[in-house]
């Protein structure tokens, strides 16, 4: 059942309806059951209602709660917000998600690096053997070239 059917039949209850839409109102509930079980229920609802006790209100009521609800409005904090045009505050918004990036970053890959073991650690080197620099790339060709262990690779084997 769709809203503007209980739409429908709240006025159909209220005798709000023009003569032709109540007898619209009436086929469809012939034809629909789970509009006439809305129909029931809005019936059942109103006559418990009916049964309520009802108490009396001063006619100043309303106004004095708005008065009171507007006061609320007036000292909350979303009220101040409300006054900054809002692209400013979106715009603040985005700035701030942006630096807290740019400033979370550094700290992230500080601590990858930290995480990660140096070479060494990987590839331990016996305490006798002497580390030797090789600044050109011809130096750390004929190196390779050199070593027993890399020779397979150029030699095909």
């Amino acid at each position: 059942m769709s809203r503007k059917h209980v739409h429908h039949l709240s006025a159909y209850l209220d005798g709000e309806d023009t003569p032709l839409q109540q007898a619209a109102t009436e086929r469809h509930l012939k034809e629909c059951s789970s509009c006439y079980k809305k129909y029931l229920l809005l019936l059942e609802i109103r006559r418990q209602a009916q049964g309520l006790r009802s108490y009396p209100v001063r006619p100043t009521f309303t106004s004095q709660v708005m008065s009171r609800l507007n006061d609320v409005r007036k000292e909350s904090l979303w009220n101040v917000i409300d006054l900054i045009p809002r692209p400013l505050v979106n715009g603040l918004l985005i700035m701030s998600v942006i630096l807290i990036g740019i400033v979370a970053i550094p700290f992230d890959s500080a601590s990858r690096m930290q995480q990660q073991p140096m070479s060494s650690e990987l590839y331990p080197l016996p305490e006798t053997e002497m580390l030797q620099t090789l600044d050109t790339n011809d130096e750390t060709l004929q190196f390779a070239l050199n070593n027993e262990e890399f020779s397979g690779v150029f030699n095909g084997d």
